[in-house]
């Protein structure tokens, strides 16, 4: 939430400096896919390295542990879902600035 609202400032004060919505939405959306992305492929290594570890240790212990795999549908739904939530995060400060302004020109 302080991250928020420090964003609200930087973009308050971007908009009074001449900036316009398509730059600022820009600058936002690609900011945080890139974070995303690059979440989203840690976290596709991180599940596939523990995979291969527990494969490692043995997986007798576990019900139909033989049936977990990691395939292409596993990668692209993640990622998927990680460039939807950075999309998410990118575009919701926008909200609270572009409101606030039309604010203060209707009154």
């Amino acid at each position: 939430m302080a991250r928020l609202a420090l964003r609200r400032k930087e973009l308050a004060t971007r908009i009074a400096l001449g900036a316009g919505r398509g730059q600022l939405m820009r600058q936002l959306i690609l900011e945080n896919l890139g974070l995303a992305l690059l979440g989203g492929l840690g976290g596709v290594a991180l599940g596939a390295a523990l995979l291969r570890t527990l494969n490692a240790i043995g997986l007798e212990h576990f019900p139909r542990a033989g049936e977990v795999h990691m395939d292409s549908t596993v990668v692209l739904v993640s990622l998927a879902l990680s460039l939807a939530a950075g999309l998410f995060v990118g575009l919701f400060p926008l909200a609270g600035v572009f409101k606030n302004r039309h604010q203060r020109c209707a009154a």
